[in-house]
């Protein structure tokens, strides 16, 4: 039997109503997930590894706040590329208080 085709479609883009509803309903365990999501792009399996994936998860140890970037690491990374990633005004504000030292950014 022949291996169906898969069609993959564009992400989806929340607009800024979208966005902060789901921000305003979100549980808290899983805003800086959202937050980092939509801000700096990284990519859901660089947050939260599958539990099959021999990839680790992005940390808190990984974000900078004060030097504004969030280093993705190769053992991280999608591309086993490190990769640089600025923090912009809004992701700051919301990290900025529920920031840790190291950790599990989510679950």
């Amino acid at each position: 039997m022949a291996r169906p085709i898969e069609i993959k479609s564009a992400p989806t883009t929340l607009d800024r109503e979208e966005l902060a509803a789901m921000l305003a309903a979100v549980h808290p365990e899983f805003l800086p997930w959202l937050a980092i999501s939509a801000w700096a792009g990284v990519r859901n399996e660089e947050l939260y590894p599958h539990r099959d994936s021999d990839k680790a998860a992005l940390g808190w140890e990984n974000i900078d706040l004060p030097g504004r970037i969030i280093t993705i690491p190769r053992e991280v990374s999608k591309t086993n590329e490190r990769r640089i990633i600025p923090i912009c005004h809004a992701l700051h504000k919301i990290l900025s208080p529920i920031s840790k030292s190291s950790g599990k950014i989510t679950g």
